[in-house]
């Protein structure tokens, strides 16, 4: 019988099966990434599996592939949720893809060990819909960088891409900071569409939720005090990042953040979405969007100040502000609900009154009310943290006693 494998259970499937981290979905995925009901699995009369993202706040993938639409399954297909990875056993092969599908993409290993624009393509770092991640050497430089080479099929889909990215690239690379994953270079060679930057080695902040839960406050206000240090030379360049999530902040090895795609998130996600869905283009990560954002408003410094207020609520509570069963849902929530409170969140911790003041400093509906720029948010900030650096020590049978489990993101 057709079924899923999930960490080694089997699922029959008889007619649908709908993945996500709700406990009632029929496959219930463990993964800081996954949507309340994710995505589905379903049969057609003529017996073929099909998968189709629910309009999930980050996707769905199939052998590598993001999927806009519904995709036929054969045997072995993987199904990827995050980090979750669901198996399709049972179903016969297919000769040829199902009509209106692509044959499924290549996983970039093809460009390996070749030489591009200067660079020696060494392994690939990741891949999907939009393109491959590269490690590889400047060779004139003897310089170890990544490199990201875009998808054909996305640059002649998309009218203006190339451009738009490149225009992206270069005011970006302008700004020079510690706290930035420098881009070096970027531009078209043989067809192929591509940008190198700093090699960051560390873990994501959304990795560290993931595996942690929540983090330590204090902890978490240096993290976005570096952050928000980065953030300020860029505005002071002209350059906003408007997409600022807990997964392009990285905690570099050495121990410092790092800020990722620095001005390219606009760009590549709004190509992102118009693929998914022309009617309804969803700019950026819903948990962090700002309100301004989410009304196709420009923004500027504030919309920056909002989307990591929203990353310093999820690094403490261990969840996102604001959570729903899909992306609109989540941004109307950003619009319409009251700020949640930290304090009320996590009494047991105590935590000082004027974090929650911060926090609904940086996260006011009316960008009027917000914090005007990184500069004002960091003096209040360094307040804050003085003030968490001065709590008294818990002791290891106190906080056993009154902390929790602590939640995984919802």
């Amino acid at each position: 019988m057709t079924h899923l494998v999930y960490e080694g259970t089997e699922f029959p499937i008889a007619a649908e099966l709908v993945l996500g981290r709700q406990r009632d979905c029929g496959v219930v995925i463990a993964d800081g990434k996954a949507s309340r009901h994710h995505a589905r699995v379903f049969t057609k009369p003529d017996a073929t599996v099909w998968v189709e993202d629910l309009d999930s706040a980050n996707g769905t993938r199939v052998n590598g592939e993001e999927i806009f639409s519904p995709r036929r399954l054969v045997d072995g297909d993987r199904i990827v949720i995050g980090k979750a990875s669901v198996v399709l056993h049972g179903q016969t092969p297919a000769t040829t893809p199902a009509a209106g599908q692509a044959a499924l993409p290549d996983d970039g290993k093809e460009l390996v060990g070749t030489e591009l624009a200067g660079y020696r393509l060494e392994a690939v770092l990741g891949a999907g819909a939009m393109g491959v991640v590269y490690s590889a050497t400047q060779v004139a430089m003897k310089r170890a960088v990544a490199v990201k080479v875009f998808t054909a099929a996305l640059v002649a889909r998309e009218d203006g891409f190339a451009a738009r990215l490149l225009a992206a690239a270069r005011r970006s690379g302008s700004v020079q900071h510690p706290g930035i994953a420098q881009i070096h270079d970027c531009g078209e060679q043989d067809g192929r569409l591509w940008y190198s930057m700093e090699l960051v080695s560390g873990d994501t902040l959304e990795d560290l939720i993931a595996r942690d839960g929540r983090v330590d406050p204090g902890l978490a206000l240096l993290v976005v005090d570096q952050a928000a240090t980065a953030l300020q030379a860029a505005h002071a360049k002209g350059v906003f990042h408007f997409g600022v999530t807990a997964a392009n902040l990285m905690l570099a090895s050495d121990g410092h953040v790092k800020l990722l795609d620095l001005g390219l998130v606009s760009v590549l996600d709004s190509a992102r979405h118009r693929t998914r869905d022309a009617q309804t283009e969803i700019v950026g990560n819903p948990w962090y969007t700002s309100p301004e954002r989410t009304a196709g408003k420009d923004g500027d410094a504030r919309s920056d100040v909002y989307s990591l207020g929203c990353v310093l609520y999820h690094l403490i509570a261990g969840e996102p502000p604001f959570d729903d069963a899909s992306p609109r849902a989540i941004l109307e929530a950003h619009r319409d609900r009251p700020i949640p409170s930290l304090l009320e969140r996590l009494r047991e911790l105590a935590l000082p009154t004027k974090l929650d003041e911060l926090v609904h400093g940086m996260l006011s509906k009316n960008p009027a009310w917000r914090h005007a720029s990184m500069d004002e948010m960091l003096v209040d900030l360094r307040v804050v943290r003085e003030l968490v650096a001065a709590m008294p020590p818990r002791t290891p049978e106190k906080a056993k006693e009154s902390v929790p489990p602590a939640p995984r993101p919802r």
